[in-house]
């Protein structure tokens, strides 16, 4: 495996002189788009490369919605409302799978704007981006 991470590299990393503005990134299409659980990945990977208040417009169809009921009902019982409230919930329950993605995506979009085009449905898009955001539903 060591003797591979050169050619890895070689392959797939690029440098990046300074942080972007804006950037519009995908997690490569399907299956890592099938849904948030999984695009989030891709997310994560953008936001090292994008300067704190910069924009990412993330590009994933996530036609399988969150694709995690527990990240689901952890989010929405109670609705986090805030970045800062997925953080405390978070540290005082502890590491859960499903509701870890919560964390990594507010760890995120905590420091940087973010934008989601996909094929969710708008009430779900709607409901998820309220929790995630901190928004009072309707904003």
């Amino acid at each position: 495996m060591r003797a591979g991470i050169p050619e890895a590299r070689a392959l797939y990393q690029v440098t990046v002189d300074a942080p972007f503005d804006l950037m519009i990134a995908s997690p490569g299409g399907h299956p890592k788009d099938i849904n948030i659980y999984q695009a989030q990945k891709g997310m994560a990977h953008a936001a090292a490369a994008i300067k704190s208040g910069g924009l990412l417009i993330l590009c994933a169809a996530c036609p399988e919605g969150s694709g995690s009921q527990d990240y689901e009902r952890w989010m929405m019982n109670p609705p986090m409302r805030s970045h800062e409230a997925v953080f405390e919930r978070f540290e005082r329950e502890g590491f859960q799978v499903g509701p870890h993605k919560a964390f990594q995506i507010s760890r995120d979009a905590a420091r940087i704007h973010t934008m989601l085009v996909s094929d969710l449905e708008d009430d779900f898009a709607r409901a998820a981006a309220a929790s995630a955001a901190g928004l009072a539903d309707g904003d």
